[in-house]
């Protein structure tokens, strides 16, 4: 064997992230019956209206007695995505189209999309923000005082920035 296999392949166990986003009811967040309509029938708009409403702005979710919000990519992509899923039967490989599974670590990646997308938090949240003048703020390029009030909590001082940890607060 290689002696630079173990360096090469070795991955810290204490590294790995097993504290993924856990979902109680993703019932909540499925469409469960898409209504085939006529796009003349008037209840056509009206359901499709709120359906990219939900698509753009996202919806939010009861979950272990608090609120839980599901970004609109991810209830578009869990709602009408459809992928390619292979498998195999008696050694041969079969390829159908399917609905994804939304499973925790797709929750953190739409959570840690939305901060890659300029995302700077809710506007009442006192703790944490995304707005990328925090980052110089943090590294001793900006005073407080040239902070966007955005970025400053109830105390005077600045937020924290945001980081895929901190948006699973998304769960608050």
């Amino acid at each position: 064997m290689d002696k630079n296999y173990e360096k090469v392949w070795f991955i810290k166990e204490e590294l790995v992230k097993t504290n993924y986003t856990v979902i109680e009811n993703l019932q909540q967040f499925i469409v469960q019956d898409v209504p085939q309509l006529h796009p003349e029938h008037p209840l056509y708009t009206q359901f499709w209206s709120k359906e990219s409403k939900k698509c753009i702005e996202g919806i939010w979710g009861n979950e272990f007695g608090k609120y839980r919000y599901m970004p609109g990519n991810l209830y578009y992509f869990g709602n009408y995505g459809i992928i390619e899923h292979t498998f195999e039967v008696n050694a041969v490989k079969v390829t159908e189209d399917i609905k994804p599974f939304i499973i925790d670590y797709l929750w953190d990646y739409a959570y840690s999309s939305w901060v890659c997308y300029g995302f700077s938090g809710f506007e009442k949240d006192d703790n944490y923000s995304s707005n990328v003048k925090l980052l110089n703020y943090y590294k001793q390029e900006l005073v407080l005082s040239e902070l966007p009030i955005t970025c400053i909590n109830s105390k005077g001082e600045a937020k924290a920035k945001a980081t895929a940890t901190s948006l699973s607060l998304f769960h608050s």
